[in-house]
């Protein structure tokens, strides 16, 4: 399926914080030593964009399936592992972690689970464990920033491969985060844009890599600081359109839009 052609169905801006447990977190050196050492912790302390519906709908849109490749008018954008380094500060050194497949083990998932989280519990009418409910702060900080990284969409309940994700984080193992995630980015569009699921769980990702990209997009009279060094460009974004409200008003008209699809 071609860029330009619309999606099968209207895709839906799905993402979510856990904002008291980030509190703790942030307030306990062994959540942030756990984060960096798995390379992590930029990531965490980076907060998710205001929603901007339409222009994550346009971006499904100008997705091209078959070369994986975003198409504007007459300009190709591909998203590549610098890209997804840059914006989110994920590490890229490692292995490269398994973050939505499922990976051979012997263990059940009870076994798991009375192995890595004793007294945790599964989720209501899921065969996943509800992360909240996970007694230790440290594992609890490491899921939820796990199941953010992989787009789910059930942030807040962990798999099986999640678990053994985290306990390896907790080895302490660095991982290649930013090569996973452009991996699942580029899944997540190709399902949006064919129909097969409509909520998409990268929107601030996206978002950034179109205005970082291609200054068209920045809306007149914004003011966009500078990166500070080392910092994740997602950070500066962020302040802009922060998730909670507030910030510079930043809006696309109808327009705008049918004019870059060149209608």
């Amino acid at each position: 399926m071609g860029a330009g052609i619309p999606s099968k169905m209207v895709v839906e801006w799905k993402e979510r914080e856990h904002d008291a447990v980030d509190a703790l977190a942030l307030e306990d050196e062994g959540c942030m030593n756990a984060l960096r050492d798995c390379g992590l912790k930029k990531f965490f302390l980076t907060s998710y964009l205001r929603a901007q519906p339409e222009l994550l709908q346009f971006i499904v849109d100008a997705w091209d399936v078959d070369n994986q490749v975003f198409r504007l008018r007459d300009q190709t954008l591909e998203l590549d592992v610098s890209d997804v380094y840059f914006i989110t500060g994920l590490s890229r050194r490692g292995a490269r972690p398994i973050l939505t497949r499922s990976r051979p083990s012997g263990e059940k998932m009870g076994e798991v689970m009375d192995r890595v989280c004793p007294g945790a519990q599964f989720g209501r009418n899921s065969a996943k464990v509800d992360i909240a409910t996970v007694p230790d702060l440290v594992l609890k900080v490491i899921l939820f920033t796990i199941t953010r990284t992989a787009g789910v969409q059930a942030p807040h309940e962990a798999s099986k491969n999640h678990l053994l994700l985290a306990t390896e984080c907790l080895n302490p193992t660095l991982f290649d985060w930013a090569t996973a995630v452009t991996t699942n980015i580029k899944r997540q569009l190709t399902k949006c844009k064919c129909g097969g699921v409509k909520q998409f769980g990268y929107g601030s990702i996206v978002v950034l890599f179109f205005l970082e990209r291609l200054p068209i997009f920045h809306i007149q009279g914004a003011i966009v600081a500078d990166p500070l060094p080392r910092e994740p460009r997602m950070a500066r974004w962020a302040a802009l359109m922060p998730r909670r409200g507030g910030g510079q008003q930043m809006a696309w008209r109808p327009e705008f839009f049918i004019w870059l699809r060149g209608y």
